[in-house]
């Protein structure tokens, strides 16, 4: 009888388990996305002394440092990202805040304020929503799970036209809307 019993507790014990498992959860995207939209701090550091950051891994972090607004810029642009000071020091300090953990990002996960996610076992989209003293902003994204892990795979500014793709080898092009 006992263990007859013991497998009852088992299947009752995995049945719950296993409800929503596998499928990324908005406070799971938000611990990968600022690392997702970063460049590594070393490469972030040489640009503040006027090297060139190297054009292999266009994520958006290397978008924004690189960001020239357009006279007239689209309509929403401020939607995907409206920076809110002149100071190109703070600006870098806001980034920078994850450096200890190798990497600068517009995305901190101290800076999210909103974060959606529709996911299955295998791929999700979302949004995620941030606002520091230097900027505020949205990005869509979407991930994929690969070897049973998430990654996010693709990063969008619909206003401003600029899709971030993530290739084979981890690292980041820009492509442009169509509209």
């Amino acid at each position: 009888m006992k263990p007859l019993l013991w497998a009852a507790v088992v299947l009752v014990s995995t049945a719950g388990a296993t409800v929503g498992e596998g499928k990324l959860t908005p406070d799971q995207a938000k611990k990968l996305l600022p690392e997702a939209a970063s460049v590594p701090f070393k490469e972030f550091a040489s640009g503040s002394e006027g090297k060139e950051l190297p054009k292999s891994n266009q994520s958006p972090t290397y978008y924004v440092i690189y960001f020239v607004p357009p006279r007239q810029p689209p309509e929403g642009a401020e939607k995907d990202l409206n920076v809110t000071t002149t100071d190109p020091a703070k600006l870098a300090r806001a980034m920078a805040v994850s450096r200890d953990r190798g990497f600068a990002s517009i995305i901190q996960e101290e800076y999210i304020t909103e974060c959606t996610c529709e996911s299955d076992d295998r791929q999700a989209r979302g949004r995620v929503a941030f606002k520091c003293e230097a900027y505020t902003g949205s990005i869509q994204f979407k991930a994929a799970k690969v070897k049973g892990a998430w990654v996010i795979r693709e990063f969008e500014w619909p206003h401003l036209g600029v899709r971030f793709v993530r290739g084979e080898g981890g690292n980041w092009r820009q492509d442009t809307i169509k509209k």
